[in-house]
């Protein structure tokens, strides 16, 4: 499975994740975005970090979506 399709089967757990960081505006881009990936892409997401949200949060974020990927 592409894992843009993985990403989309488990958005509302990601974007709800996402809110609980302090993230907004979630984005995919890149390779995955196109569909392009190999087995050594990484995903290349862009979002938006709420005032006083620290890095922690977007690395909470990070390695929470890591970990439920697989990647």
């Amino acid at each position: 499975m592409p894992l843009l399709d993985g990403i989309r089967a488990r958005r509302e757990e990601i974007l709800k994740l996402a809110e609980e960081c302090g993230l907004t505006d979630i984005r995919v881009f890149g390779s995955v975005a196109r569909g392009e990936e190999g087995a050594e892409s990484d995903i290349d997401m862009l979002a938006s970090i709420r005032p006083g949200k620290s890095l922690m949060a977007l690395a909470k974020f990070k390695a929470e979506v890591e970990d439920r990927l697989h990647k």
